[in-house]
């Protein structure tokens, strides 16, 4: 079976041999999603072309403890129904970048595994505690993919409403992407799916595209690491 299932997470691997709930017994492409925010903490995978070892792509601040009232510093964080501070007087109660990183997800099960890669999808829903604060239907799914150089992320916005009502919100995935500071470039284009960026450090040959997005922000810090601030959050 290739993930393993733990009280706080959940871990996918495609190693050679079998798991263990630490990471540096997999020989192969491996990632951690924790069920906080369903934030993905770490991605593990080989250079293309390389038989070397696998190395980290995801960046988390040393300074993270998991705090189920503080969200997750660096991963794949989750931003809904907004982004940044709330600006509108209905979300006024909700925290900077609203709820969806804060809240504890639900494991739903694998939607396939196969040679490719493994996918597995991740629920939210709204309790009676987060109605109190965010009176509106809807539901939340999202499918993580791990494939043996290649980590997909989609989420997917459901209105559950039954009176068709209108659900308005902002959805955004903010990747903290491991990568060398040195030699770091940005590039764009255009294409019929939109504008492509691609993020590309010369050390390593480590690059990055994303595909229909506005924005992408590269942050360098030190040679030893570095943590996130409450601004960056």
């Amino acid at each position: 079976m290739p993930f393993v299932l733990q009280k706080d997470r959940v871990t996918l691997s495609l190693a050679n041999v079998g798991l263990t709930p630490f990471l540096s017994s997999y020989d192969g492409s491996n990632a951690v999603v924790f069920f906080q925010g369903a934030t993905v903490t770490s991605w593990q995978a080989p250079e293309p072309g390389s038989e070397c070892p696998t190395k980290e792509r995801i960046f988390i601040s040393k300074s993270d403890v998991v705090d189920p009232n503080e969200p997750i510093r660096g991963g794949i964080a989750i931003a809904f129904p907004f982004f940044g501070k709330p600006q509108k007087p209905e979300h006024q109660a909700l925290p900077k970048h609203g709820f969806a990183r804060l809240r504890e997800w639900t494991f739903d099960g694998v939607v396939t595994d196969n040679e490719a890669g493994i996918s597995i999808r991740m629920v939210l829903n709204p309790d009676e505690t987060l109605r109190e604060t965010f009176p509106h239907q809807f539901s939340l799914v999202y499918v993580i993919t791990l494939g043996t150089h290649q980590l997909s992320t989609d989420l997917h916005v459901h209105n559950t409403s039954t009176n068709d009502a209108y659900l308005e919100f902002q959805a955004l995935l903010q990747d903290h992407l491991m990568c060398d500071s040195a030699g770091i470039a940005t590039h764009s284009a255009q294409t019929k799916a939109g504008r492509v960026f691609k993020v590309h450090s010369e050390i390593g040959g480590y690059e990055v595209e994303t595909t229909g997005f506005k924005d992408v922000n590269v942050a360098l810090g030190a040679e030893d690491g570095w943590a996130l601030s409450e601004e960056e959050r």
